[in-house]
């Protein structure tokens, strides 16, 4: 009998010295992360041969919108160069209206100042991950809208304005040389390039920027 009584007492003695965690049902672990707030806009620009769109045949990727030499379509009279350019702009604001804005600076003769235009643009097809074709894109929210075509040369003009509820969205915005095409829609203002423009080379600089809305 006092071996028995030993024995239980061993056991009972056992089990109180198991570690306290050996009776938990349940347990409630923190967790924290932090998102930092962000008001970021990116840009990358394509060279577009005249005939073609931003990613078909002859486009690539460059730095900047160099035009070259232009040339003299003798049916029409006008220098025309044979590109265009598309840059394609996103903002990150963390949810936060925006504005995305452009300023061009005046060129050394008005013939360029009235000849350069600019064309806002949103595809849904553009791809946020270029090698993932089902990156595409949600159509414009209700409270985004493109800013109209204009000529490049002003200070503030708009190019894309979003409440920022429906994410970020790629924006296009095209550059290229006043044509007089009347069904091109081109801006009031807007003047070809003939043969009475001033030879010359012309330089501008273009700047975006990402603004509160």
């Amino acid at each position: 009998m006092k071996k028995i009584l030993l024995i239980l007492l061993m056991i009972m003695t056992a089990i109180g010295s198991l570690p306290a965690w050996a009776d938990q049902r349940t347990w409630t672990v923190p967790v924290q992360a932090q998102v930092p707030p962000l008001f970021q806009l990116d840009l990358w620009i394509r060279s577009c041969p005249s005939d073609s769109t931003p990613y078909g045949s002859g486009s690539s990727d460059t730095t900047d919108m160099s035009f070259g030499t232009l040339a003299m379509k003798d049916k029409i009279n006008i220098f025309l160069p044979d590109k265009y350019f598309t840059v394609f702009l996103v903002a990150t604001t963390s949810g936060q209206g925006y504005q995305m804005l452009q300023n061009c600076t005046k060129f050394s003769s008005d013939a360029f100042n009235y000849a350069l235009l600019m064309t806002p643009d949103f595809k849904q097809e553009d791809l946020f991950v270029p090698s993932d074709p089902t990156s595409t894109q949600d159509p414009l929210g209700s409270g985004d809208r493109l800013g109209p075509k204009a000529l490049a040369v002003g200070n503030s003009q708009m190019i894309f304005s979003s409440t920022g509820i429906s994410g970020p969205r790629i924006i296009r915005c095209y550059y290229g040389v006043a044509t007089g095409d009347p069904t091109a829609n081109e801006p009031s203002g807007a003047k070809v390039l003939t043969g009475k423009t001033p030879a010359g080379n012309y330089s501008s600089v273009v700047t975006f920027t990402l603004v509160p809305n």
